[in-house]
């Protein structure tokens, strides 16, 4: 299926509570159909550019075909952040904003705290490879399988684990990026998630997402970081070092990825 970078905007209308842990409170809405959601606000503790990283990590993750849920920007109706001491309670008492904020779509049941086994048991195990790639692109500073890996017991399999990429603020280095991050493309950084190794097996685990990369090109990624809401704080120079980082580093990632295939036992 060809890979859409249109990004649809939703209304949210109820605050259910936290979604979990986390530097930015992420927090559980719904919509009028109530339709669950994920928010990261705008006026999180982490910065607008948090915002910005798990947009632009996400559209890649599905451009690649990385299991991850779907992004919206979300909206706010102007009588529901009014006053509203509940919701400026998880950012600092802040007054919260209309939007536009950063969500993802609902999926199905989390699994919280989810053991090795249960990672290891999940049904889309060899998808490792693919959140892997996605990892060593966008140089993930944060993966773990506690609160930085979707484990998840999905609608359309209620009794399966399957496995999903969330949680992208601490990418490109961190939430802290410049119009420098072109100039760190070159770097060998490689993080590995030990519960996640057994999904890398076979004798050419990463070949149909190293294919699919090669297929990120200028145009792909304008698409994607062209559509940052001009409140989230990214300047047209920090946009076009983001465009440059992302080209340099498709063409490191399989470098990397073959650098370090001695940790990874079950690829031959």
């Amino acid at each position: 299926m060809p890979f859409d970078p249109a990004t649809p905007t939703v209304e949210l209308v109820k605050h259910i509570g936290p979604a979990g842990p986390g530097g930015a409170a992420a927090q559980l809405f719904a919509d009028a159909n109530g339709k669950p959601y994920v928010a990261k606000l705008k006026e999180n503790s982490q910065g607008l550019r948090v915002l910005a990283n798990e947009f632009c990590v996400n559209k890649i993750a599905h451009f690649l075909e990385v299991p991850a849920p779907a992004c919206a920007f979300a909206t706010f109706p102007e009588p529901f952040v009014t006053n509203n001491a509940s919701l400026s309670a998880t950012v600092g008492n802040k007054p919260v904003s209309t939007g536009p904020h950063f969500a993802l779509r609902g999926i199905g049941e989390i699994v919280r705290n989810p053991s090795a086994e249960t990672v290891k048991r999940a049904k889309n195990k060899s998808d490792a490879a693919g959140i892997f790639v996605l990892d060593v692109l966008v140089m993930n500073s944060d993966r773990n399988s506690s609160n930085n890996l979707l484990v998840l017991r999905p609608d359309f399999d209620p009794n399966g684990i399957y496995i999903s990429a969330i949680d992208h603020g601490h990418c490109f280095g961190s939430p802290n990026w410049d119009n420098t991050l072109d100039q760190k493309a070159g770097q060998d950084h490689c993080p590995i998630v030990n519960e996640l190794i057994d999904g890398i097996a076979g004798n050419d685990p990463f070949g149909a997402y190293l294919e699919r990369l090669k297929g990120l090109t200028p145009d792909v990624v304008s698409s994607i970081t062209n559509q940052l809401p001009a409140d989230w704080g990214v300047s047209d120079g920090e946009r076009q070092a983001l465009n440059g980082f992302l080209i340099q580093r498709r063409d490191k990632v399989p470098e990397i990825v073959n650098g370090h295939k001695g940790k990874f036992p079950q690829w031959k």
